[in-house]
């Protein structure tokens, strides 16, 4: 797992509500971890030069999986 792998993982687990015992509710986690990287994805296709395809594919994999920016 590469580092950045490792640091989305980190702050979904920081993002998720944490019971009275210190835990976390694993369906939580799971979702926040999946937001993340989705997000991360979007970042890096808006780093692309071509705006026009930037925008386009940015924007169908956020409505692809129902994620707000």
């Amino acid at each position: 797992m590469n580092h950045k792998i490792s640091e989305i993982q980190a702050n979904a687990y920081s993002l998720c509500t944490k019971t009275h015992e210190g835990f976390i509710q694993t369906d939580e986690f799971t979702k926040k971890f999946a937001e993340l990287i989705i997000k991360e994805c979007v970042k890096v296709i808006k780093e692309t030069n071509d705006r026009h395809r930037r925008e386009y594919f940015a924007n169908k994999i956020l409505e692809h999986f129902g994620v707000e920016e």
